[in-house]
């Protein structure tokens, strides 16, 4: 039994120191790979105190380089290098596409060229029409003149030549006036050298132009009554007394109330009661 054992160590210290031999003619390259393992992983060992003393050298050149206002220089020149090298690369790229499109035959070339044209016009056709310089009207436009759509267009000074007079659309056609009368209110009116204090009682009747704006001043009436008032307030005595002051006053008082109406106008101004007090 101990025999067998033996012989079986012998055997096993025979593998063992025959293998680099084995390796060798039955697979050579294996054997290649593992002395460039060894060589690597022998280069590549460091120990605790090797290691910690690279890391502080470079620490220490770090520190030292800062202290001397060297880093900035370093990193300019490192940027500078950085973008030249992507300037080269880019150039490189561009000529390596120049040449695959030189390659290229005039079949191909004149498809790539077709294909970035209509890609161009794609591009401005869609920018003008979010511009609306191409969009189709989905609805009519509002007609904002009968000339638009007239049959025949006729210029009104070639009637005047022909001796005949042009009169208003809106007087044209006789109808009852609409009136509104603003009850009876007192005033002061603007003092002047010679009047320091003058006064005046007035009742002011509107020709209006219809009855929906006559319906609309009666439901503004206080605020009408208030501008018609102001109005009065900056008149001087003097000029009411003669009538260019009066139908200076009539035109403002029919400004006024026309550009607050929401629809319609003032037609003409009356005074029914006018009295004045120096």
């Amino acid at each position: 039994m101990s025999e067998i054992t033996e012989n079986e160590n012998q055997k096993e210290e025979v593998s063992l120191q025959d293998i680099d031999r084995l390796l060798d003619a039955e697979d050579p390259e294996f054997r290649e790979d593992l002395k460039q393992v060894a060589v690597v992983q022998a280069e590549g060992e460091l120990d605790e105190d090797s290691a910690i003393g690279e890391i502080a050298e470079d620490f220490e050149e770090e520190e030292l380089t800062e202290e001397g206002g060297g880093s900035a220089l370093t990193r300019a020149k490192d940027f500078l290098g950085f973008t030249l090298s992507r300037i080269k690369g880019g150039l490189k790229t561009f000529g390596g596409v120049f040449g695959h499109f030189k390659a290229l035959s005039r079949r191909q070339k004149t498809m790539i060229f077709a294909v970035l044209f209509l890609s161009v016009g794609v591009i401005m056709l869609t920018v003008k029409n979010l511009k609306g310089v191409w969009i189709p009207t989905l609805e009519e436009p509002v007609i904002t003149s009968l000339s638009q759509v007239a049959d025949a267009i006729h210029e009104l000074e070639s009637v005047a030549t022909q001796g005949e007079k042009a009169e208003s659309f809106f007087t044209a056609f006789p109808r009852s006036p609409d009136l509104f009368l603003f009850d009876k209110f007192k005033v002061n009116l603007k003092p002047g050298p010679d009047h320091p204090n003058p006064m005046g009682a007035f009742e002011v009747v509107l020709e209006l132009d219809s009855h929906d704006s006559a319906v609309e001043m009666q439901e503004r009436q206080v605020e009408f009554h208030d501008l018609i008032q102001r109005d009065f307030e900056s008149q001087t005595y003097p000029s009411m007394l003669t009538e260019s002051g009066k139908k200076a006053l009539k035109e403002l008082i029919k400004s006024d109330l026309s550009q607050k109406l929401s629809q319609g106008w003032v037609e003409d101004v009356h005074f029914q009661t006018f009295i004045l007090k120096p």
